[in-house]
């Protein structure tokens, strides 16, 4: 639930002060929702409010605003 709303709480705060481009969250253990095990050291990108796109941390696109989510969980 934590993670959840830091990723809600992320996203808002992109919005609200007009950043343009992407907010890609570093680092997060993603959880799918499925029953399967949380995949570990993603990056979670959020364009528009929405996530476009979860890759392995180090496939992360560069540019942005960046945020480190280390040893937090996400679900989206």
């Amino acid at each position: 639930m934590r993670a959840a709303l830091t990723v809600l709480t992320l996203t808002l705060s992109a919005s609200a002060f007009g950043q343009s481009g992407d907010l890609v969250l570093l680092h997060a253990n993603v959880i799918d929702g499925l029953g399967g095990a949380p995949a570990a050291d993603r990056a979670v990108v959020v364009r528009g409010g929405r996530i476009v796109d979860i890759v392995a941390s180090s496939a992360a696109p560069s540019g942005g605003t960046a945020q480190d989510l280390r040893g937090k969980y996400v679900l989206p």
